[in-house]
């Protein structure tokens, strides 16, 4: 049997920092000029963890000839008490004669608790970026994906198996029943323990490009932000069992045991040839947050200049708050050609922790703009003045004067980009006043608003 036990008293805090640590890419001027160029930063990661406890253990029998004869202990394979009410937060440790046992023959007992702090800070003025001083131009591209920027704390942490594989399991040295293998996990956060996350800073994952951008790509794509908090996790709580003849099956006169019990709401036991058992306590707050004081992280694309036969993708980037108290995943598996015996899984989850996941902050009311002034040429045209609209022909806008949030309009408003500063459309249907035709046909233009 491996018996692991570990305690984070109160007066020893825990704490991971990760303040302004950068990756970056930068080129001060043109990107491509004439021949093109790619710039790249992909699959990078930035990650604080702290953890109050952590611990993996293993434990395996086997051999393809191994005969295994397991007597019976006489008792439940494990024994787990839990006192909701205990002072200190120790709700499964309260004293040493009721600590967790484990008396299986094969066994794994992980016990875990934590009464301090424990925290993850990943912040500052650094993170991922990628910056193009003025333009991106001639079919190049600029990839800022797949990158990751974590804030993670746990409390306790743990995984555990065990692993029996012989020839041939036998407990029937005097025709009775043998608890043969368990893994038992038991976790607390007492008292006022905080467990907290937090992943900040603003534009942790960015991608600037100073003036334009021509013909060429910008993604910032796929990449993710995390602050992860727990208070207790088991990510494999695992017993699994494959022989050729797995015999654990009593003599008709005696009883079959393959129960998992809770007595008085306060006593758990498994009593089975093959069980799993955990137990998860959390008080105190567990929190993830990715909300600074003014800010909040996130993926930000900047492009200074207009952009023209080019794509901007932000697609697939994800931004996780995520807070758990207790986690667990608890398996059993029994495979054999011949096969006689008995299982169990049992699972406690308790909690009273205050539990907050905090992603972005309130958004400033939207620039809603105003009126702009613009005038429309045209070539081809026809005009029909019962009706004031052309019949015929191409209108154009040159928007050489124009700033990028007027095209942006126009182009929404059904217009097209039709070169270099120039919108057109067709003509046809479009409202025009007679002396509006008046003025394009002799080579002027006409307001609009």
């Amino acid at each position: 049997v491996i018996a692991n036990v570990q305690i984070g008293d109160a007066g020893w805090p825990v704490s991971a920092t990760l303040d302004s640590a950068i990756e970056a890419v930068n080129v001060s001027g043109d990107l491509g000029d004439e021949v093109g160029g790619s710039v790249s930063l992909t699959k990078n990661l930035q990650r604080a963890i702290g953890y109050g406890n952590s611990a993996s253990n293993g434990l395996t029998v086997a051999g393809a000839s191994a005969a295994l004869t397991v007597a019976d202990p006489g008792e439940g394979a494990s024994t787990v008490t839990f006192d909701p009410n205990d002072s200190k937060g120790l709700v499964f440790d309260n004293s040493t004669v009721t600590a967790p046992t484990v008396t299986a023959a094969y066994g794994v007992l992980h016990d875990q608790s934590v009464r301090a702090n424990v925290t993850a800070s990943a912040g500052g003025e650094g993170g991922l970026a990628v910056s193009v001083g003025t333009d991106v131009q001639d079919s190049s591209r600029v990839v800022n994906d797949t990158n990751t920027f974590v804030a993670a704390a746990y409390g306790n942490d743990a995984t555990s198996s065990v692993t029996v594989k012989p020839g041939q399991l036998d407990t029937g040295v005097d025709g009775g029943f043998a608890s043969v293998a368990n893994v038992t996990n038991v976790q607390s956060v007492g008292g006022a323990a905080a467990i907290t996350a937090a992943a900040t800073g603003g534009n942790v994952i960015r991608t600037n490009v100073g003036e334009s951008v021509e013909n060429s790509s910008v993604s910032t794509s796929g990449n993710a932000i995390q602050a992860l908090a727990y208070g207790n996790r088991s990510t494999g709580n695992t017993v699994t069992v494959e022989g050729t003849n797995i015999d654990t099956a009593p003599a008709l006169s005696d009883s079959v045991r393959g129960g998992a019990t809770i007595t008085g709401g306060q006593t758990l036991v498994t009593d089975a040839a093959f069980s799993v058992q955990n137990a998860q306590s959390a008080q105190g707050s567990v929190t993830a947050t990715q909300r600074g004081a003014t800010d909040a992280a996130q993926v930000r694309v900047a492009i200074g200049d207009g952009v023209s036969g080019s794509s901007i993708a932000a697609d697939d980037n994800t931004s996780t708050a995520s807070a758990t108290s207790n986690s667990a995943v608890n398996a059993l598996a029994i495979k054999a050609t011949g096969l006689a015996t008995t299982g169990a899984v049992q699972n406690l989850q308790t909690t009273s922790a205050n539990m907050s996941a905090l992603i972005g902050l309130a958004g400033t009311s939207p620039d809603l703009g105003g009126d702009f002034d613009y005038a429309i040429g045209g070539t081809g045209l026809s005009h029909d003045s019962e009706t004031n609209t052309f019949t015929a022909g191409t209108l154009t806008i040159d928007t050489s004067s124009l700033d990028q949030a007027a095209v942006d309009y126009l182009v929404d408003d059904g217009w097209s980009v039709g070169g270099p500063n120039q919108l057109s459309r067709s003509a046809i249907g479009f409202s025009a006043t007679a002396v509006d035709y008046l003025d394009l046909t002799l080579g002027g233009s006409f307001a609009r608003t």
